[in-house]
């Protein structure tokens, strides 16, 4: 199945009016058809099931902590953990706080503070680049990292709920 042309230009607003004559007056192309199914039918899916797995595991949430700085949090895979344990070393592993602090500032990717620098933050492959994040985050960052975590990732963090799913 062939992956379908994704239009790079956004959605003009449903109340968009263009004055005629202008190049903004030509009405946008119709959408590319959907693939169809084997039977024929349309998929019911907007995504494949590979695909899916994919996103999942790579997600990201966008978040504004209370100084008003924009936060982007992705959930830490398991190949994440063991990068971030691999640049703390062994001593740095076993001190749980340290651990903790570190954790939430591995999850930041970006944090864009309205200054005009480049929001994005690099891979870190010292403790003292994540001791530099952490102190940059502020008590008000990590808690926003840790709320991220708490309302969005913990079903990923905790596993399924088994009691309810027994009832």
């Amino acid at each position: 199945m062939a992956d379908e042309p994704i239009d790079p230009r956004p959605p003009r607003p449903a109340g968009y009016s263009a004055t005629p004559g202008l190049p903004q007056a030509t009405p946008d192309p119709p959408p590319p058809p959907r693939a169809r199914g084997g039977n024929g039918r349309r998929e019911q899916y907007d995504e494949s099931p590979s695909q899916a797995i994919i996103a999942a595991g790579r997600r990201v949430v966008n978040i504004t902590d209370s100084l008003g700085r924009r936060l982007l949090v992705r959930y830490i895979t398991g190949r994440d953990r063991m990068l971030l344990f691999k640049v703390l070393g062994p001593e740095l592993v076993r001190n749980d706080y340290y651990l903790g602090y570190a954790t939430l500032a591995w999850a930041v990717v970006e944090l864009d503070n309205g200054s005009g620098e480049d929001p994005r933050i690099p891979p870190m492959v010292k403790p003292s680049e994540i001791e530099f994040l952490v102190d940059r985050l502020g008590e008000e960052g990590l808690a926003a990292v840790g709320e991220v975590y708490r309302t969005h990732f913990i079903s990923q963090v905790e596993g399924p709920d088994i009691d309810a799913a027994k009832n």
